[in-house]
């Protein structure tokens, strides 16, 4: 779902590494920071442009970022921002079909400030790039896709308590809610279309949500809640479509329990 997003680690981070020829798609994760790096040698990187969102099918626990790399990642600049939609998604039949691999290319490898970001057909087409791209997740590039919704994304292990909040506040006044989202960090198109999301979700799934408004984001067997799935049901193929990035699709750690095969095997050391 949605709803979940992404602590801090007092821990300093130590600066980048650059990665070794044939690795650098999935950033070489930072010994001090990932215990267990994932290191993928030629073979392995062209099986894993074909076969996602797990490019190894092994079981991956998801880094943990500090608030070093929180902090990096708010501050770039993306050169070519999205407009903010003026029209809600769930409202028109869209194709929600996804394809592809969104990355992040610095006008200064070296300096890291500015970036704009780049769907790539293929794995293989990213890492070939010029100027350099760093993957930030699976499938093309959306709304939420810029460093700085990245950035709240690693902050927030769980967003579901506080984007339900805002979700709340969209009752009384569009504004408030968009205001409300606006303050966890997000930008304002991809607040946009977690606005509709949620508006859609209280349209589609009020009755299970109210009665589960305080159970378990996972049920014993591991399955979501009646809520969530609810909400993954309607309302998850056209956010994943617009917004772009998610908590699986990103590599990230998130308060839902979600199948180890279902994440993306992506770290971001590339701040």
């Amino acid at each position: 779902s949605r709803y979940t997003t992404p602590h801090q680690n007092s821990r300093p981070s130590l600066p980048p590494q650059p990665p070794p020829p044939h690795t650098h798609t999935f950033e070489r994760a930072d010994p001090a920071m990932a215990p267990s790096p994932l290191l993928l040698g030629p073979v392995l990187a062209t099986l894993a442009s074909a076969i996602f969102p797990n490019p190894t099918g092994l079981h991956w626990t998801p880094p943990h970022y500090n608030q070093t790399v929180i902090n990096a990642f708010a501050g770039k600049v993306n050169t070519d921002p999205f407009p903010v939609p003026t029209s809600d998604p769930y409202q028109h039949h869209i194709d929600t079909n996804r394809s592809g691999v969104c990355g992040v290319q610095y006008r200064n490898d070296k300096e890291r400030k500015m970036y704009k970001l780049t769907t790539f057909e293929t794995l293989s087409s990213l890492e070939a790039a010029e100027p350099k791209a760093h993957l930030t997740h699976t499938g093309p590039c959306g709304l939420c896709s810029t460093l700085m919704d990245l950035s709240t994304y690693m902050r927030y292990t769980d967003m579901t308590a506080p984007v339900r909040k805002c979700g709340f506040k969209g009752f009384l006044s569009e504004k408030w809610a968009m205001k409300c989202l606006q303050n966890l960090g997000l930008t304002e198109p991809c607040a946009k279309i977690w606005f509709y999301n949620t508006r859609n979700t209280r349209k589609e799934c009020l009755i299970p949500c109210l009665l589960e408004l305080r159970k378990p984001y996972n049920n014993p067997d591991g399955s979501l809640n009646d809520c969530l799935q609810c909400d993954e049901d309607n309302s998850g193929p056209v956010f994943k479509k617009v917004a772009a990035r998610t908590r699986r699709d990103s590599g990230l750690e998130s308060a839902i329990h979600r199948p180890p095969e279902t994440i993306s095997h992506v770290t971001h050391y590339y701040y």
